[in-house]
């Protein structure tokens, strides 16, 4: 029996290098200015010695916490943020979570405020039908218009008709509305 398999192949979006650099940079030099402006100001050589120790004090739980926050994209094998299935069958995945082309009622790149991580960063917040939210996490390593690029090139022709038009009403003239 002779079968024609159609091969479904997965757009991986990944990290971009330069974000991800720079998030090594922030969340170790944070840590290492706020050390330094503490050990600087117990020396007490200096007028300003009480003002860095104030600041490295208020600097350094902030940075650490960034870090902690930061810490599963180090950890992540590879690089990859989520993978895209494309055609008609086609879904979102990172491994963990998975979100059908059909059942998405609602597709955005955000900041997701119930949880601690989305306080911070911009994850892409999937929205079904049955109200389940289905967060990405991105680390804040992609642009913006990277994203909105993918999800209308494979993500959108494969949608319901009531979420594609939900998406472009978001964009008139290449403007985000509210």
């Amino acid at each position: 029996m002779n079968r024609a398999y159609s091969q479904n192949y997965p757009v991986k979006i990944k990290m971009n290098p330069f974000f991800f650099v720079w998030l090594f940079m922030v969340t170790i030099g944070g840590i290492a200015v706020s050390i330094f402006l503490v050990r600087s100001g117990l020396q007490f050589t200096s007028s300003y010695s009480l003002i860095y120790i104030f600041v490295g004090i208020v600097t350094l739980p902030f940075s650490m916490l960034t870090t902690i926050l930061w810490v599963p994209s180090f950890l992540k094998r590879g690089t990859t943020l989520y993978s895209i299935y494309e055609g008609k069958d086609g879904y979102i995945t990172d491994g963990k979570r998975k979100a059908v082309f059909k059942d998405i009622r609602d597709i955005r790149l955000n900041l997701f405020r119930p949880s601690l991580q989305g306080l911070f960063y911009q994850e892409l917040i999937v929205t079904t039908f049955e109200n389940r939210v289905i967060r990405f996490h991105t680390f804040n390593t992609l642009k913006p218009l990277d994203v909105k690029q993918h999800i209308e090139k494979y993500v959108i022709p494969h949608m319901h008709p009531q979420a594609q038009e939900a998406w472009f009403r978001k964009f008139t003239n290449g403007r985000i509305q509210p």
